[in-house]
C-alpha cells in the first residue's frame, strides 16, 4: 500500500532527498500523486482499520474538503491505493460511520458558491480578465503569472479570491488557449498588453518564482 504524508517522517523525507534508491519510493509515490486525495486522508487521519464505512458517505466528506473535488469513480480508485481492505459499497477504515458522519456535518454543506454555474462568479471572473487586459494573443505565459495577477487584483480591489491555483487554471481554460509542458506545466496564450499592468515589483517577484520554478525542474532533470 501507499504511504499517506502525515505517515512519512522527516527522517524519512530527508533521506529520499539524498537517495534514489528503493527505500526513496513512498516519498516518490506521494509527490507524484495527481489529486488531493493523499491530503484528504491525512488531515482526517483516515487509514486502514476494522470499521465498515459506506463509500459515499466518504466521499461526501471528500467533496466538503476539495477545493477541486475528482469525479466518484477517480476518488474511489485513489483511496484503494491507500486502505488495504474494501468491498463493493465500503471501505475497512479506522474511522467509524458515527465518527465519518460527524465530519460531514461539522463541515457543513458542500460549498457552489463559486461555482463557474453561477452568474455572478463567472462575471467576477470575466471583470478580472477585463481590468487586466487578458485576452487572446501571442505571448506563452506560464499559469502561475496569471494566477499571481489574480490574486494581485482580488487584493487591491477588496474582492474575495475565489478560485485556488488550480481552480483558477481550470476556468482560464474556458476563456484561453492553453497547453501542457513536459513538466505538466499549463501555458497560456494571451495578449502581450497585459505586461501592462505589472510594476517593477511585480516583475521581480514573479521572476524570481520563474527561477525556483526552472531550479526544481532542474533537479527533477537531474534525479531522471
Amino acid at each position: 500500500m501507499k504511504k499517506l504524508p502525515n505517515s512519512v517522517s522527516t527522517e524519512d523525507l530527508l533521506k529520499a532527498l539524498e537517495t534514489t534508491t528503493e527505500a526513496s519510493k513512498p516519498i516518490d509515490e506521494i509527490f507524484d500523486f495527481h489529486n488531493d486525495v493523499p491530503l484528504f486522508l491525512s488531515k482526517y487521519d483516515i487509514q486502514s482499520g476494522p470499521n465498515q464505512v459506506s463509500k459515499i458517505s466518504l466521499y461526501s466528506l471528500y467533496v466538503r474538503y476539495s477545493n477541486a473535488p475528482i469525479p466518484k469513480r477517480d476518488f474511489l480508485l485513489s483511496v484503494g491505493a491507500f486502505v488495504a481492505g474494501y468491498s463493493l459499497t465500503s471501505f475497512a477504515l479506522n474511522k467509524t460511520k458515527i465518527e465519518i458522519r460527524s465530519l460531514i456535518q461539522k463541515e457543513g454543506p458542500v460549498n457552489n458558491k463559486y461555482s463557474m454555474t453561477g452568474v455572478a462568479t463567472r462575471k467576477h471572473f470575466e471583470l478580472f480578465l477585463s481590468e487586466n487586459n487578458i485576452r487572446s494573443g501571442k505571448k506563452w505565459v506560464e499559469s502561475f503569472v496569471l494566477v499571481y495577477i489574480y490574486q494581485r487584483w482580488c487584493r487591491n480591489n477588496r474582492k474575495s479570491i475565489r478560485f485556488k491555483p488550480n481552480n483558477f487554471v481550470k476556468v482560464a481554460k474556458l476563456f484561453l488557449e492553453h497547453r501542457k509542458t513536459t513538466y505538466i506545466n499549463n501555458w497560456f496564450k494571451v495578449d502581450e498588453s497585459l505586461l501592462l499592468t505589472l510594476t517593477e515589483e511585480d516583475k521581480g517577484k514573479i521572476q524570481d518564482e520563474a527561477r525556483k520554478r526552472q531550479e526544481a525542474r532542474q533537479k527533477t532533470k537531474a534525479k531522471r
